[in-house]
């Protein structure tokens, strides 16, 4: 169905050619440049950030962790790895730039820098899991140790945004 606006609708002395204009430049678009594709590395800048945690005595296995890092190829990845009877089982999948920045941002706001190297956790147990994490740039590198079932603060961060960035890269092809 048209509609067909009446001339009385435009202001006196106005044509039909500014409103044909109006809608022929909101056709165009703003810009000619073309975007940067999500997986571009153009603008990425790793400055050897990595962050890795291990886990020995976890629930999933005896022994697992998380890494992304981007200065071994200059490009960000992410591996997953666990130990299955004595064998590394392991899997890495690329990352781009925006989604490690992302991680990274959320870690460096933990304070990694300040942190002491062993957490003071009340709750932990003798027989609860270890975290083991190393935070780095190119600047300075921690090594950092924690041990619970649940990791108080700032610690858990670190974890936390690794596994959340984790969760869902082939799955179904390690830890079944």
């Amino acid at each position: 169905m048209r509609y067909i606006l009446p001339m009385h609708f435009f202001p006196r002395g106005l044509s039909l050619s500014l409103p044909i204009a109006i809608v022929s430049l909101a056709a165009c678009g703003s810009s000619s440049a073309k975007p940067a594709s999500p997986t571009s590395l153009e603008d990425f800048e790793c400055n050897d950030r990595n962050v890795a945690y291990t886990v020995v005595g976890g629930f999933a296995a005896d022994e697992a962790g998380i890494t992304i890092q981007c200065a071994e190829t200059g490009a960000p990845s992410l591996t997953k790895w666990y130990l299955d009877g004595g064998d590394k089982q392991e899997k890495t999948f690329p990352l781009s730039g925006e989604q490690f920045d992302d991680v990274w941002a959320k870690v460096d706001s933990s304070g990694w820098r300040f942190l002491d190297k062993e957490c003071n956790n009340p709750d932990a147990a003798d027989r609860d899991p270890v975290y083991s994490m190393t935070v780095g740039d190119h600047a300075q590198s921690v090594d950092l140790s924690c041990t619970g079932k649940t990791l108080p603060f700032p610690f858990d961060r670190i974890v936390n945004e690794l596994d959340l960035r984790a969760v869902g890269f082939g799955d179904q092809g390690i830890a079944q």
